[in-house]
């Protein structure tokens, strides 16, 4: 039975609602590159423990940090696995 939920939760995260595809990559930056992924890497391994929405400067440059849901639990109402993305605010 497990392992049904777990394939089901896999095709649930693709059937995303167009609405919500074109908000996301509306408030997203470009693509990843190589530099901007390594770049993002450090921050994540000089800052572990930063809060949501919590400013830090890296090499001259300002980043935010934003948490995001990434996987909800089965009822839909607690968030059981949650992302982390760092903004670049001064460009």
């Amino acid at each position: 039975m497990a392992k049904y939920r777990e394939e089901v939760s896999a095709d649930l995260l693709d059937t995303r609602k167009p609405e919500e595809i074109n908000n996301g990559l509306a408030t997203q930056e470009p693509i990843d590159t190589p530099a901007r992924q390594s770049v993002q890497a450090a921050l994540d391994q000089t800052y572990p423990n930063v809060e949501h929405r919590q400013i830090v400067e890296y090499q001259g440059k300002r980043y935010r940090c934003r948490y995001f849901p990434e996987k909800k639990a089965r009822s839909g109402w607690a968030v059981t696995k949650w992302g982390r993305r760092w903004e670049l605010l001064d460009v």
